[in-house]
């Protein structure tokens, strides 16, 4: 397995990609429940993982094993947050609803002499994208 570090690309031994397949997963379903554990496990001293967790390129090995585990439970995660939204939860509607390309935020910064920088956050439906279809007043063409 290879990690990208700019245009350096880093190869990992088998044990540190298995280091990272466990260091994705959440703690309390780990097994062996902590690194020190593991490391006596595999024979190793507890420090050669911590300085596994330094190598250039490492942490983005564990972030691409730890999007590799959640591709299996993502439609769960979906369907969970549906029924979320149903029960009135506003962050799971937004959740939904951005997954969905219904809704999104919007940043706009505006200034002027009298207040020079004021941030607003608008929340709505995200605009739709530039279509050759349509002409300046937004009527379909054909």
């Amino acid at each position: 397995m290879m990690a990208e570090q700019g245009k350096k690309t880093k190869v990992f031994t088998a044990r540190q990609i298995q280091f990272a397949r466990w260091l994705c997963l959440p703690r309390n379903v780990r097994q062996p429940r902590t690194q020190r554990a593991l490391a006596r496990v595999w024979g190793m001293n507890e420090c050669t993982l911590s300085e596994w967790k330094r190598l250039p390129g490492f942490a983005d090995l564990v972030h691409e094993e730890t999007i590799a585990e959640l591709g299996s439970g993502w439609p769960q995660v979906v369907h969970a947050m549906i029924r979320e939204a149903e029960n009135g939860s506003v962050e799971a509607a937004k959740f939904v609803g951005k997954l969905a390309r219904r809704y999104g935020d919007k940043l706009e910064l505006t200034g002027d002499a009298v207040r020079p920088l004021s941030i607003e956050i608008v929340c709505g439906e995200p605009e739709a994208p530039a279509s050759s279809c349509h002409d300046e007043g937004g009527r379909v063409g054909r």
